[in-house]
């Protein structure tokens, strides 16, 4: 990414190096675009999750569902900015950062939410905003798109894995109860 030049960009894509000076002021400002653009979209679909009536699960659900599958719609995009993202201008890198910071807040909120409500057990909350975002992220290691899962079934799968784990047990008991469903735990 560091010695692509704007007239490479401009050969791989089909244009000349002038048209893709009519849409971009600069290489940044191109490198700001394909960067920020998906990461700005996941955010706002975040945010509009975390300010939603549902319950912490779903929220939590939702938001799994919303970053896989932002993962999977940009695959070329997030392999390019974890493996390249030091490599990327100061001021592009820094606004990237703040977007993921933001959306990492937003989990936050999320948790603390649920914990408050007494749905989640307290935790540590950055550890595990960066265990969700982190298991989220890796997809782009592994993912295929012609792979057996798609990544809603994946989600489905991350998303059990996470709430089970921050399930109360208060929480699951009275869950369990309303349902007249012995627990997990008592099941086994």
């Amino acid at each position: 990414m560091g010695g692509v030049s704007m007239q490479e960009v401009a050969k791989e894509v089909g244009l000349s190096k002038a048209a893709l000076y009519h849409y971009y002021d600069s290489r940044n400002d191109l490198l700001r675009h394909l960067f920020g653009d998906w990461a700005r979209r996941e955010l706002e679909g975040a945010r509009k999750i975390a300010e939603s009536e549902a319950d912490p699960g779903a929220k939590l659900t939702q938001f799994i569902t919303l970053h896989l599958n932002s993962i999977a719609d940009n695959l070329d995009l997030y392999s390019l900015s974890f493996r390249e993202e030091e490599q990327l201008p100061d001021d592009v890198r820094e606004e990237f950062r703040g977007l993921k910071h933001e959306n990492d807040l937003l989990v936050r909120q999320i948790i603390r939410e649920g914990v408050e409500a007494g749905a989640f057990e307290p935790v540590d909350e950055t550890l595990t905003v960066f265990a969700i975002i982190g298991m989220c992220n890796w997809l782009w290691k592994w993912y295929r798109p012609d792979g057996a899962k798609r990544p809603d079934e994946i989600a489905e799968t991350f998303s059990h894995l996470v709430l089970r784990g921050l399930m109360s047990t208060d929480h699951e008991l009275a869950a369990h109860a309303d349902q007249g469903e012995a627990p997990m735990a008592a099941a086994t």
